[in-house]
């Protein structure tokens, strides 16, 4: 910890993580490399990658599925964390019955989880 605390400059943290991310998106573009020279080749017949090519494809699945970062709704302000802070809200403004309610109604989903629904709907 006392590395951070030292680089506690104009530059120090901003030049650091860039720098590191960069280091690990070279190392992840290799690993792609040889996972796919490793398999693809012989089992659908595809062409051999380039490490450049290796990079370039990690590059491309980030644009084309997101990020590899903690997921969707990550950041503050985001619509994923917005829907889980006001559901946390709502949590807070329960009841003990009303929380004890819900835990039911959960309970009893997952346990008809992957049989096919017997009977009406529940209501909201």
């Amino acid at each position: 910890m006392s590395f951070f605390r030292q680089r506690r400059g104009p530059w120090g943290l901003s030049l650091f993580f860039p720098l590191v991310a960069g280091a690990a998106a070279l190392v992840l573009g290799g690993v792609v490399m040889a996972l796919w020279n490793a398999i693809l080749p012989e089992a659908v017949h595809a062409g051999r990658l380039s490490y450049w090519q290796g990079v370039g494809l990690l590059a491309l699945c980030r644009v084309l599925f997101g990020s590899f970062g903690p997921g969707r709704g990550g950041r503050p302000g985001g619509a994923g964390w917005q829907r889980h802070h006001e559901g946390r809200e709502k949590w807070q403004r329960m009841s003990e019955e009303e929380r004890h309610q819900f835990r039911q109604q959960w309970q009893a989903r997952a346990r008809a989880w992957g049989r096919p629904p017997q009977g009406p709907p529940p209501t909201a």
